[in-house]
């Protein structure tokens, strides 16, 4: 099986049944997984009727005992460890010292055998600073958030895999909640669940028969790669739309035991032999009447570009094609390219009418769902604008952060909502940038749903040329982008992948690192945009030929003199001129523009800095000079809601609240520092989420755009 964390931050070290199966340093905010032997799940069986036992509940004294045992054993290594690794020098985030343990219990019931088979995880998270156990967080004066902040999953196989359907009795049925079960001729469901790695859970519960054979299945005569393929089942499905906007490419991701796979004397026999022994199906849109296999006879193995993971974890890019017999080396996946298909009944995404399919692939008893959608993204030569759909787009919104007051980096899904609610208010926004690091698959899932192109970029602001030049930072943020591309390739709204926020890219010496990034997003991803968010002046970046999109954050009015129309015109239009020219010819946007404004401070005689009257003055100019210059493909105004930030950032400026007033609201602060009250103040709306007078301001600017954008 695999255990798959959505996010756990900073640095987290994870036990099952007292035994350490790996750790994670690439990143708090990035989903990853660890492969369990079977060997570690024998440890954590308790047969016990599954009448008496429920997830989460307290069993007999002995497994009480046990799991003191369990806990005493882990601290006490735990604690030797982390003795060894405090010799190092630490940064405390925030105000956090100590590193935290989680300790749950859960349960898994077979329902043939009638048991339930309890399992110990214990999972050590530690969210301090430090360039070895955390070498992505960087800084950034943002609050980095600790401990498991999205869900933990549990994906398993069936121990004796079947076929796909083994007489004509068997059929594969659907509920209304896009569940599936595979009924057979001994009337047994297997209780299939469909799956999706676009939205933040996943479960694949698979039923079981009894016999290694079905129907026309032979184990002898030739037989040895069903034997080898019948190990296998589905982890993802990459969904590669086309130009068209009416067929797919189909890139299937394998898991199972690599080292007893045998290796086919023709790279294309595997599929034809899932495909022969009705091992395998793909359909579209629920519609499992129709295996589209049937209808394709490209079959074959990818080729080139290939990726693989290692001892469990995620993927990494091989520079090199893929080699069938790389399938025998342990805790390695591999890719199967399923072919090329046309979408029945396609409709087509944009930012105006989101329509979405689904793709599903049944593989040995395991099914993987895939939502997607048919959309297309390039450059406008004549103009240098982005494209979608063929159609020139101006995209207007907002960075985002992940943060809410009371549950943090851990929304629910009526918070998710609330804010889509805002962002779409009026019609008015089309982007978000996701600010600064991979971002929850439920909040992307809502971008999909509602016509919000998103960016998604790595953890990493304030990295340093240091940095981008050690091997160890490089080989994690190399993780970093490909768990990242991983688990938000298929999201239809995801149009840009970034890094590097604000780096040192007007340093020669920083270029090799951010080219690496770009060369991995590339050798992944053809289809989308290559961007980073750089402060520097274009006339002195260095580094942007690792960058199909041109993006800068500017403050004019609010930490320069400069006018924001006179500064941004002045950019748009020497970018377009190819000033310099590694900008030539690549779309330009704002990625980050705006100023401060204190929700209380309503009422002032002059429109002075941290005014909400200065605030929307400021902002205004930016959004216009967006939307009129063509030369500017987007703009993203920092920051939609204001949000806490390091407490060191503070500088004893904390905020006074009123008494008995709910949200919580200040009664005196003092504005003289860049973070005044912990806070950064250059949201649109507050913390709790209520509007200032730039909120309206800019949501009836932006719908100009996004309705005549409807109208086209």
């Amino acid at each position: 099986g695999r255990l798959q964390f959505q996010a756990c931050s900073f640095y987290c070290r994870v036990w099952l049944n007292g035994i350490e199966i790996g750790d994670h340093t690439a990143g708090g905010y990035v989903s990853w997984w660890l492969d369990v032997p079977s060997s570690v799940l024998e440890l954590g069986q308790q047969q016990v009727p599954v009448e008496q036992q429920r997830i989460g509940a307290k069993e007999t004294t002995n497994i009480d005992e046990k799991k003191d045992s369990v806990q005493e054993k882990l601290l006490a290594n735990i604690n030797t460890e982390r003795r060894a690794y405090e010799n190092e020098t630490v940064t405390t985030a925030g105000t956090t010292n100590t590193s935290t343990t989680t300790h749950v219990e859960y349960s898994h019931e077979d329902e043939y055998d009638n048991i339930s088979i309890i399992h110990e995880l214990f999972v050590l998270v530690d969210n301090r600073f430090n360039s070895t156990t955390a070498p992505l967080h960087t800084g950034g004066d943002f609050w980095h958030y600790g401990g498991i902040m999205r869900s933990v999953e549990w994906h398993d196989r069936p121990p004796v895999p079947r076929p796909l359907l083994s007489s004509s009795s068997d059929r594969i049925i659907h509920n209304h909640r896009g569940e599936a079960s595979l009924e057979n001729h001994f009337g047994n469901p297997a209780n299939h669940s469909i799956t999706s790695n676009n939205g933040a859970g996943r479960t694949e519960t698979n039923g079981v028969d009894d016999s290694a054979t079905t129907g026309d299945h032979e184990v002898d005569g030739g037989g040895d790669v069903l034997l080898s393929s019948s190990l296998l089942w589905p982890w993802r499905l990459y969904v590669y739309p086309q130009k068209d906007l009416r067929t797919v490419k189909l890139t299937l991701q394998l898991a199972g035991d690599r080292a007893k796979l045998h290796e086919p004397k023709d790279k294309s026999d595997l599929l034809k032999d899932l495909k022969r022994n009705q091992q395998i199906a793909v359909y579209f849109d629920d519609d499992a009447s129709r295996n589209v296999l049937d209808d394709n006879d490209d079959l074959g193995l990818l080729e080139s570009p290939s990726w693989s993971s290692t001892s469990g974890k995620s993927p990494k890019p091989r520079k090199s094609a893929a080699s069938f017999t790389l399938w025998q080396q342990e805790g390695k996946d591999r890719l199967l390219e399923l072919g090329q298909f046309s979408v029945p009944n396609p409709r087509v995404w944009s930012t105006t009418n989101p329509q979405l399919h689904t793709v599903s692939v049944f593989l040995n008893g395991a099914i993987v769902t895939e939502r997607f959608g048919l959309r297309y993204w390039d450059v406008d030569r004549n103009s240098s604008r982005i494209r979608l759909n063929g159609n020139i787009i101006k995209l207007v919104g907002w960075n985002h952060h992940t943060q809410w007051p009371y549950t943090a980096a851990s929304p629910t899904a009526e918070q998710l909502d609330s804010d889509m609610r805002l962002l779409k208010e009026s019609g008015h926004v089309n982007f978000v940038r996701g600010a600064h690091y991979p971002q929850d698959p439920r909040w992307l899932d809502r971008l999909d749903e509602h016509g919000v192109v998103a960016w998604c970029e790595t953890l990493g602001p304030e990295v340093s040329v240091s940095n981008l030049q050690n091997d160890y930072f490089l080989e994690q943020q190399d993780r970093q982008l490909n768990e990242m591309i991983d688990n938000a390739f298929n999201h239809a709204s995801v149009a840009f992948w970034a890094f590097f926020n604000e780096g040192p890219s007007d340093i020669e010496e920083s270029c090799k690192g951010y080219q690496a990034s770009f060369d991995a997003i590339r050798t992944r991803d053809p289809t989308r945009f290559i961007t980073y968010a750089s402060n520097r002046k274009p006339s002195m970046d260095k580094c942007f030929e690792a960058a199909t999109v041109i993006s800068h954050n500017g403050y004019p009015g609010w930490y320069t003199s400069d006018s924001p129309t006179n500064y941004w015109n002045r950019m748009a239009n020497d970018l377009r001129a190819g000033k310099p020219s590694s900008a030539m010819g690549k779309p330009f946007i704002i990625s980050e523009t705006g100023a401060g404004g204190v929700y209380e401070w309503r009422h002032n005689d002059t429109a002075v800095k941290w005014t909400l009257e200065y605030q929307t003055n400021t902002i205004t100019q930016g959004v216009e000079i967006a939307i009129k210059n063509s030369n500017i493909s987007g703009i993203a105004l920092w920051h939609f809601f204001d949000f806490k930030v390091d407490d060191k950032w503070e500088n004893k400026t904390h905020c006074d609240y009123l008494p008995g007033v709910e949200p919580l609201t200040c009664g005196y602060i003092d504005m003289g520092n860049e973070r005044p009250g912990g806070a950064n103040h250059k949201g649109a709306v507050d913390f709790f989420r209520r509007p200032k007078p730039a909120f309206s301001v800019v949501a009836s600017k932006f719908k100009n755009v996004t309705v005549l954008q409807e109208v086209l």
